[in-house]
């Protein structure tokens, strides 16, 4: 049962994989490193063991493992692999038991990114778990206010440059109407 469930799981990674290339989206799972820098965090907290939604856990810690999963938590490497047959393993320990080890965590923002437990993740979500038990660090950013503030800024900065962008066009549409009437 387990080999078939590997490649139930690889064909829906792989169906998702190539909709984000078709789309110019990245196609693996987001890797937080990548995504901030450690001099940007005040400090750690260590919140215990709790459960936590699946739905918020979107991502890896390091770019190590991060290719082997689409940006669905589901696996891409072909069958025959290391990878491919711990997967299958963890896909039979769910069905029989459930998967007990809790994962490690970091939430940063709200949201989660594994440091250790990406295939759990993965099965779990290709049995559409709603929960995983989670060891959580919080990452707390140095300053959270200068944070949202960024955010704002940008968000800004976009709907001013989409604003601008939509006045030209407009503007050149007009223009070459009145050259037809005109000309």
């Amino acid at each position: 049962m387990s080999v078939q469930d590997y490649m139930s799981a690889l064909k829906l990674g792989k169906k998702e994989y190539h909709a984000c290339v078709n789309k110019g989206k990245y196609p693996y799972l987001p890797v937080m490193e990548n995504m901030m820098e450690e001099k940007s965090i005040d400090s750690e907290v260590s919140l215990g063991i709790d459960q936590i939604p699946l739905r918020l856990v979107v991502g890896t810690c390091t770019a190590g493992r991060t290719n082997a999963f689409a940006d669905n938590w589901m696996p891409i490497l072909e069958w025959g692999s290391e990878f491919s047959a711990k997967w299958a393993s963890l896909s039979d320990s769910q069905v029989n038991e459930g998967i007990r080890d809790p994962i490690k965590v970091y939430e940063y923002m709200n949201k989660f990114y594994v440091l250790e437990g990406n295939k759990r993740v993965s099965v779990l979500k290709y049995f559409k778990a709603v929960t995983v038990n989670a060891q959580v660090i919080r990452k707390i950013p140095k300053n959270p206010m200068i944070q949202m503030l960024k955010y704002i800024m940008n968000l800004w900065i976009f709907i001013k440059q989409l604003s601008l962008m939509i006045y030209i066009s407009v503007k050149k549409a007009v223009l070459r109407h009145l050259w037809i009437w005109l000309g």
